[in-house]
């Protein structure tokens, strides 16, 4: 069977889009969260584990929608081999093959890129965010 999983981190955020497209990768059942990555108690992403069987297939949208941390993807990933689960992102299909995980070490960095770049991302929001204030506060409003 083909499982999709999507996330998102509030109830403001749609997750039509994600949705829609696991939909076109021919996902049969989606389990969805509304919560924090970081949170361990998703109720979805616990539920579609448990019925996880050998030759099942996950599909998710972005890596960073199911791995919480490094130490949770590998968790998972071991989850998913003893399982005999296969596992595909559909924002990386040359990297993540619709493969048993074989070469874990290829996608071990692949994943770990991905969630470098989230944290790099949120770092430079927080660092633009930071200049801006400084420049605000730079401008006497007196002269």
């Amino acid at each position: 069977m083909i499982f999709g999983y999507a996330r998102v981190s509030t109830a403001e955020q749609k997750l039509e889009t994600q949705i829609e497209l696991l939909k076109q990768q021919g996902c049969e059942k989606i389990y969805t969260d509304i919560a924090s990555g970081v949170r361990e108690d998703r109720k979805g992403l616990n539920e579609m584990l448990s019925f996880l069987r050998e030759g099942d297939v996950v599909i998710v949208y972005k890596t960073d929608r199911i791995f919480r941390s490094l130490k949770n993807m590998i968790e998972l990933i071991e989850f998913f081999n003893q399982k005999g689960v296969f596992f595909k992102s559909i924002s990386n299909p040359l990297l993540i093959r619709l493969l048993p995980m074989e070469n874990l070490s290829f996608r071990f960095l692949e994943q770990w890129l991905s969630l470098k770049e989230i944290s790099s991302v949120k770092e430079r929001k927080q660092e633009s965010k930071g200049q801006g204030e400084e420049r605000n506060s730079s401008e006497d409003p007196k002269e």
